[in-house]
């Protein structure tokens, strides 16, 4: 697969622009349990080690200053759970006699990227369908596209399965997501990160979604509507990749860039 990398990324970028499914055609080894890694090696070759790391490096200041936002301006259930969940973790008795619980790096780190949708709501979007239906995504369908976080032992392949099967219907594609399981955010059972059919297994919520941005520059496929901004703001203030296909940053990004930096 190194040897083999710059042939690769040259059919991949070309002008064929191959689908997703096309690629794991021609390269299978991307489907294997850790094909992520490959995914890794040709994000870096196509920037550099710098950019590859940036959103590890960077992510927990920004984070912070996320979580600083969200706590004064957020309401919807999701986002209240998880600035709960900050200050009481699941299965910790609180009383008043106990210390207020201090959340670690990681657990901050994971909770900014919870938050981030409903900082950055959806705005309306055209499908892909014949009659170009103009749609705007409710809050927990963005969530759902950025990050979802389901049961313990819910079938991955059934909620690809399922996942699919709604996209058809609202004449949108599949893109790839983080998917969580279980019932615990900040120590999830297990992570994924969902592209067609296959499915990467990885440490970390956070972790994951490096890897996930990482997947649609090497894959060259497009972010989901659904969750459009979160990726965008990662993209432009983690990254700092900009190209081609980039579109005008939407007043909310560039509010939540202005908010952060102030906070910085």
């Amino acid at each position: 697969m190194k040897a083999t990398q710059g042939m690769r990324l040259s059919w991949i970028h070309g002008t064929q622009q191959p689908s997703v499914e096309d690629i794991f055609e021609e390269w299978p080894r991307l489907r294997d349990a850790n094909g992520y890694n490959w995914v890794e090696e040709d994000f870096t070759a196509m920037f550099d080690e710098e950019t590859s790391n940036s959103f590890l490096s960077k992510w927990p200041q920004t984070a912070a200053a996320i979580i600083e936002v969200a706590r004064s301006s957020l309401t919807d259930a999701r986002s209240k759970e998880v600035l709960k969940s900050l200050l009481e973790p699941e299965g910790q008795d609180h009383n008043e006699d106990e210390q207020e619980h201090q959340p670690s790096n990681d657990e901050l780190s994971a909770a900014a990227l919870l938050l981030l949708p409903a900082l950055l709501p959806p705005p309306m979007v055209t499908t892909t369908s014949k009659n170009k239906k103009r749609w705007r995504p409710s809050l927990a369908e963005s969530q759902a596209a950025f990050i979802d976080i389901q049961k313990t032992n819910t079938s991955v392949t059934g909620y690809i399965r399922r996942k699919t099967e709604t996209a058809e219907k609202q004449g949108i594609t599949c893109q790839p997501q983080v998917l969580v399981l279980g019932s615990d955010m900040f120590k999830p059972d297990q992570v994924f990160i969902l592209i067609n059919d296959v499915f990467y297994e990885i440490d970390s919520i956070v972790r994951a979604v490096d890897t996930c941005m990482k997947c649609f520059f090497v894959y060259n496929t497009q972010y989901p509507v659904q969750a459009q901004d979160p990726w965008t703001f990662l993209q432009t203030l983690l990254y700092e990749i900009k190209t081609r296909y980039d579109k005008k940053l939407t007043p909310k990004i560039l509010e939540l860039i202005s908010s952060i930096k102030a906070k910085q």
